[in-house]
């Protein structure tokens, strides 16, 4: 048997669930965990649910600890940041001419990565704009 935790993360409703790793967690509550992605920032969205390993199709990963205040001010910086990024990147599509609608950016927790969300041609945005992007986020 397994602890895991619903948790969600910055404008989504969908929930993801971890292994609680022996913390105390209540709904609301902010925390760290580890993705796919690196590091991210979330919030507990549900109780505990003890269910059987068995049952589990991949693994879980672990939430890593409670935020805390810093977290929580790196937090708001990378929000912060990545409405900055997204409107560096509106800039970047305009000079380029390309046809495509920039949704959203976003930072992971830890900074080692910024997902852009977009719809247009990958092939276009990555082979005119991949460098360039990179030297303005830098």
């Amino acid at each position: 048997m397994i602890d895991v935790i619903g948790i969600s993360f910055a404008n989504s409703n969908k929930i993801y669930y971890f292994n609680i790793n022996g913390l105390p967690l209540t709904k609301k509550d902010a925390v760290i965990v580890e993705t796919e992605r690196g590091e991210q920032y979330g919030i507990v969205k549900t109780s505990v649910i003890n269910i059987d390993k068995s049952l589990l199709q991949s693994e879980v990963k672990n939430v890593l600890r409670k935020a805390n205040n810093e977290d929580e001010k790196q937090n708001n910086i990378n929000l912060k940041d990545s409405v900055k990024a997204m409107e560096d990147c509106e800039k970047i599509k305009d000079e380029l001419g390309l046809d495509m609608k920039i949704l959203s950016a976003s930072f992971t927790f830890d900074r080692k990565q910024l997902l852009f969300n977009f719809l247009g041609s990958l092939i276009v945005f990555f082979g005119t704009s991949k460098r360039r992007e990179k030297g303005v986020i830098k």
